[in-house]
């Protein structure tokens, strides 16, 4: 049975590739490597916790040269991370094929360098065709550039209507990976959501702060508006956040979703506004507009994603 190693750094990147490993174990002997915590992933959910449970784990002091030669294929998230940049590094220099991926549409070259230095993958998987230009134009060979689809969007119910106003605000831990580079920050747009809250209560009810994985407690969001997990993913019909897989997932589901990026100097990073017709929020003027409007029905298909999984395995087994 072949080999692969998995590497991955972050929360959305493992939700991203959570359902490729489940297809892998079906033909490949698979061992991950993660810094992060995994029950914050797997929750209660009792499939997860098997499917992890079936995995090899590899501890940091362990992958030396002579471990990773024993791999047939090394797959690993793109998030400018040290030991991404260390084992794709390896597998260059012991002619192991790798495949990096990226869930999101922007940081190209940034998310394979390290220290300055940039390490390409034999693939560097995209979530849309529009992604392969972007990438291309930021420095990444446009030969290694592959579009897979998104698999964490697959099996999404599609088309759900959540016409209600409680609404979920996305926590996003912008300042610890950009610091002050975006011209905006998650303090200014959390109190755009409390001065909408307080001038029009009807529009935004309900307000809850969703903390995320690898956040601290904001000191600036009073603790009884912040939640961990959610219970039940259709009782927020009005998600607002700034830019984050969740806000994907929920416009997917049709709900009402709105992207606040404040005095953007930098690139549109939600991928819903940057390859559709849907606007993000420059400031509150505009965020009190988009919440005032009737919401308009979204083209959940645009992104084509279906087969995602199987695009997946039918790349890792063209490279064995």
């Amino acid at each position: 049975m072949k080999s692969i190693l998995i590497v991955i750094s972050e929360y959305g990147a493992l939700a991203y590739f959570y359902p490729v490993i489940k297809s892998l174990l079906k033909n490949y002997q698979v061992t991950l490597f993660t810094e992060l915590d995994l029950s914050i992933f797997i929750k209660k959910d009792s499939k997860k916790k098997e499917i992890f449970q079936r995995l090899d784990a590899i501890k940091p002091i362990y992958l030396k040269n002579e471990t990773i030669k024993n791999f047939n294929c090394i797959i690993s998230s793109a998030t400018s991370n040290k030991f991404e940049h260390e084992i794709i590094s390896k597998s260059c220099s012991l002619n192991i094929k790798s495949i990096q991926f990226v869930d999101n549409s922007y940081g190209w070259k940034k998310r394979l360098t390290y220290n300055g230095k940039t390490v390409f993958p034999d693939y560097l998987c995209v979530v849309h065709k529009k992604c392969i230009k972007s990438a291309f134009d930021d420095g990444i060979p446009k030969k290694i550039i592959y579009q897979i689809g998104h698999p964490a969007w697959d099996n999404i119910k599609y088309d759900i209507q959540r016409e209600n106003r409680k609404t979920l605000f996305i926590g996003t831990p912008i300042f610890e990976i950009y610091k002050n580079k975006l011209g905006y920050s998650e303090k200014e747009v959390w109190h755009m959501c409390l001065r909408a809250k307080k001038e029009y209560p009807e529009l935004l009810k309900s307000l809850k702060y969703l903390l995320h994985p690898s956040q601290k407690y904001p000191p600036y969001v009073n603790k009884k508006y912040i939640i961990k997990r959610i219970k039940k993913t259709d009782y927020y019909g009005q998600i607002i956040g700034i830019f984050s897989s969740y806000l994907t997932e929920a416009w997917y589901m049709n709900k009402r979703v709105i992207s606040i990026q404040p005095n953007n100097v930098s690139d549109d990073k939600w991928i819903i506004s940057k390859y559709t017709n849907q606007v993000y929020a420059k400031n509150y003027r505009e965020f009190v507009n988009i919440l005032k409007k009737e919401k308009s029905k979204t083209s959940t298909k645009i992104f084509n994603n279906n087969n995602s999984v199987q695009k997946f395995i039918k790349l890792i087994k063209s490279m064995s």
